[in-house]
């Protein structure tokens, strides 16, 4: 090869990596708010119709009330939401799995509230994966608040 070509095989590969390091980059970045509520929505637009929750209750969760009931609809929409963003396996919660995505894809306004709720819940097991997933759920609320509720 000559030295031009080296050259110019150089500046292609540099400029190769430059541009996949940083669509990597923009893959894994931290939402914005406005993702994030989309991402909420669409969840819910995929869960609600699976699980056949009653609208009652989804009007209940968006205002930060957990009714203390044994309705599967409403605990298993929660798995429905868990098993969505990869983080329930089984019948417990991946607490691992939940921190990893939190401190990649949150909104960085919101991981002060969130990660703490991680920790706090990261024990509950129900033996079962919907009441797991409602116990859990109402954990993380009580700890991140409305604004840092992931679920609905």
């Amino acid at each position: 090869f000559s030295w031009a070509v080296t050259v110019t095989m150089l500046a292609c590969t540099s400029m190769l990596v430059l541009i996949l390091g940083t669509s990597v980059h923009q893959s894994i970045a931290a939402m914005s708010m406005q993702a994030f509520k989309q991402a909420k929505v669409m969840m819910e637009g995929v869960c609600q119709p699976r699980t056949g929750v009653s609208k009652e209750f989804m009007n209940q969760l968006r205002k930060g009330e957990f009714p203390e009931t044994d309705d599967r609809k409403l605990k298993c929409y929660f798995e429905c939401i868990l098993r969505m963003g990869r983080v329930m396996q089984g019948t417990k919660v991946s607490t691992d799995s939940m921190r990893r995505l939190a401190r990649t894809m949150l909104p960085t306004q919101l991981k002060p509230l969130v990660m703490p709720s991680i920790d706090a819940c990261q024990d509950i097991d129900e033996g079962e994966a919907c009441d797991t997933a409602y116990t859990f759920a109402k954990c993380h609320h009580k700890f991140s608040g409305a604004e840092g509720f992931m679920f609905s």
